[in-house]
């Protein structure tokens, strides 16, 4: 990790402080406990908390790599109120190229990187549907919600509401684009 002032964390260091700590814990362990242990570090805690969000996507990912689950590219920022404070690519978030560059330095915390994605709510859903009978070939996740802060509830249930009504708009751009003359 290069050295300097922390205020000016590269992804990359953040990243690094993110996986490392999580390499040198042992699973089973919490959001809280994870959280517990960034804030002993002289960096800022947003900087901190946005490296874990992209990492743990990333880890998620990871533990689904060779199973045929096609993965949006889309993510969604939220602030805590629920309003969509940025939207972009997740292959043009710094922190999550920054973790996916990273993932491959951390062969010997396999258990630990694991756990930690399965904490992921990609991983949830996905894990929810195959539990419901879906096939891996057959998934395609929606858009990547992160909260780049607290949510309230009120804001978990707006952001929701505007994934929901995103969601229905791909669904209807979709099936415009099915051929007329095929039963689908």
């Amino acid at each position: 990790m290069s050295s300097g002032n922390p205020t000016n964390l590269s992804p990359q260091d953040a990243v690094q402080i993110v996986l490392d700590l999580i390499a040198d814990t042992p699973p089973p362990f919490s959001v809280e406990d994870i959280f517990g242990e960034l804030n002993q570090y002289e960096a800022p805690q947003h900087v901190l908390a946005r490296a874990y969000i992209f990492a743990q996507i990333v880890c998620g990912r990871f533990i689904f790599a060779e199973t045929g689950v096609k993965f949006t590219n889309e993510y969604f920022g939220f602030d805590r109120h629920g309003n969509v404070i940025e939207q972009g690519l997740l292959d043009e978030e710094p922190y999550f190229l920054a973790a996916q560059d990273s993932i491959g330095h951390y062969h010997d915390a396999g258990a630990s990187l694991t756990h930690f994605g399965s904490m992921a709510a990609e991983v949830y859903a996905i894990n929810e549907m195959l539990y419901k009978g879906s096939q891996f070939e057959n998934l395609e996740t929606t858009p990547n919600i992160v909260f780049l802060d607290s949510p309230t509830q009120a804001g978990l249930a707006k952001a929701n509401a505007q994934i929901s009504q995103h969601i229905a708009k791909l669904k209807s751009s979709d099936r415009r684009r099915k051929a007329w003359w095929k039963f689908w």
